[in-house]
């Protein structure tokens, strides 16, 4: 049975995305910052300059453990290691719709060997949530075919150390294709 506030989820991650994406540009343009000032989405390439971010952004990456300027990631799934080319961060707290607290949200999105899309999302609901944990969503394929692979761990499980997100070796599920797969991963944001 597929949990309605992951579907759900997606539809608004999709949102997000496609709302980002086109007020950003996917090349070359600085990353947008959300109304709070608490997201960034940037390319990996490192072609926007930290002088066109907001201050605290770039203070914040420089302060952090990724490099200054740099954002991005990887993905490796049963062994195909997938370049996370766009990422998308909230890194700081803020409630969440159901009641209690999301710590942080990291997003990546790439294409895999088969041309696939893929998109990963990591969010970690706080202890005063009515589910706390960490949750990790990948979604591969195009939205009307989408197989997704979901886990649900423990309360800091997966690792933000400044502002790199990552874990390794967690086992996730595609209830619907009754699969699973093995995935690391490792965003890096700019704030």
């Amino acid at each position: 049975m597929r949990n309605g506030m992951v579907g759900a989820r997606r539809v608004g991650v999709a949102l997000v995305l496609t709302l980002g994406l086109g007020a950003c540009g996917t090349s070359g343009g600085s990353g947008g910052a959300a109304s709070t000032g608490a997201a960034t989405q940037e390319p990996s390439s490192g072609a926007a300059s930290e002088a066109a971010q907001p201050a605290s952004i770039a203070a914040q990456a420089s302060s952090a453990g990724a490099p200054a300027g740099q954002s991005g990631g990887t993905l490796t799934m049963d062994g195909e290691t997938i370049d996370l080319a766009s990422t998308l961060c909230y890194l700081e707290q803020q409630p969440d719709v159901n009641g209690g607290t999301l710590d942080f949200d990291a997003q990546g999105s790439g294409t895999n060997a088969a041309g696939e899309a893929v998109h990963l999302d990591v969010t970690r609901y706080a202890a005063d949530t009515s589910s706390p944990g960490d949750l990790v969503v990948v979604d591969i394929g195009p939205f009307e075919n989408i197989v997704e692979y979901v886990a649900r761990l423990d309360l800091n499980t997966v690792s933000l150390d400044g502002n790199v997100v990552s874990v390794t070796d967690a086992v996730l599920h595609a209830l619907e294709q009754q699969a699973e797969a093995t995935v690391s991963f490792e965003i890096m944001c700019r704030g």
